[in-house]
């Protein structure tokens, strides 16, 4: 028939390390698909492929380095290295969180990429309301047209820009999880070995 239960879950003990590390591997490129990018016209068509693209060349090179570091001594290098990448993505994220709410306004729901500095037409219409209209108000007066408000050119750039950080912020990320997942395996390795 088949294997005991208990054979099979010993088994998966035996091996769990290398079944989380791959678990985190996966769970970083599915990440990538699944998390939606900073704004809904970032183009996800672009970016999330290339977010995917990213963190497997990356996530892979790691999964390399954590097959040949998996001695005791090692666990405290992986323990800083998590801690390190741990203190990026939280600056990562508040760099992020930022940037998204300068460079995005909200129109009928979804988000946009805006630039920074009114085309001279907008100056004229915003200097001449009495009450000088947010953001999103005049978004709303150009019917949501963000190239008719802010030069297009500022706009890109803003957008490649949110991009950019949104790739490193989901990459340093799964990379503070598999270090964390290493430091935990050598730790065990150590434990197991009676070290």
């Amino acid at each position: 028939m088949g294997d005991p239960p208990s054979s099979w879950t010993h088994a998966a003990a035996k091996h769990w390390a290398t079944l989380a590390q791959f678990a985190t591997v996966a769970m970083g490129i599915a990440g990538s698909f699944v998390l939606p990018p900073p704004s809904d016209d970032l183009d996800g068509d672009v970016w999330r492929p290339t977010a995917a693209f990213v963190l497997a060349v990356l996530a892979g090179g790691f999964f390399v380095l954590t097959r040949r570091l998996v001695i005791k001594r090692h666990a405290s290098r992986w323990a800083g290295t998590a801690l390190v990448l741990l203190l990026i993505s939280v600056a990562l994220n508040f760099i992020h969180s930022f940037y998204r709410s300068r460079v995005t306004e909200l129109y009928q729901g979804h988000r946009v990429v805006v630039g920074t500095n009114y085309l001279p037409d907008i100056v004229k219409y915003i200097d001449g309301e009495p009450n000088t209209p947010s953001r999103a108000v005049v978004l709303w007066d150009a019917a949501g047209d963000v190239k008719s408000v802010w030069p297009s050119n500022e706009v890109e750039a803003n957008r490649l820009r949110l991009a950019s950080i949104y790739v490193t912020t989901l990459t340093s990320v799964v990379l503070t999880v598999m270090s964390i997942v290493q430091a935990l395996h050598c730790i065990s390795i150590a434990r197991k070995n009676g070290a």
